[in-house]
């Protein structure tokens, strides 16, 4: 998913690791069955349980952001609907 991000945006996207730390202009994906989480300008990565049945949850990391940024965070979520749409309508 980082190289599809990578090819389609001038952000520098690429797989978190545990304790990189967050810089401005990068996207990090999560690893397949990890929950990401931020603290301290660093990412976390556990194998911790699924939330709301899934392992990477949006919940667990748009809550350890919200903790650790406050006001500062946003969240964009993608999804193959919203892919689906673009794709119509630059088509």
């Amino acid at each position: 998913m980082a190289s599809s991000f990578q090819r389609n945006s001038t952000l520098t996207a690429q797989v978190a690791e545990k304790g990189m730390t967050i810089q401005k202009g990068h996207l990090y994906v999560a690893p397949p069955e990890h929950q990401l989480m931020v603290k301290n300008n660093r990412i976390l990565l556990t194998t911790g349980p699924h939330e709301n049945k899934y392992r990477p949850s949006i919940d667990v990391l748009f809550r350890s952001a919200a903790v650790h940024y406050r006001n500062r965070a946003i969240g964009i979520i993608l999804s193959d609907y919203l892919r689906m749409v673009l794709r119509g309508c630059i088509l």
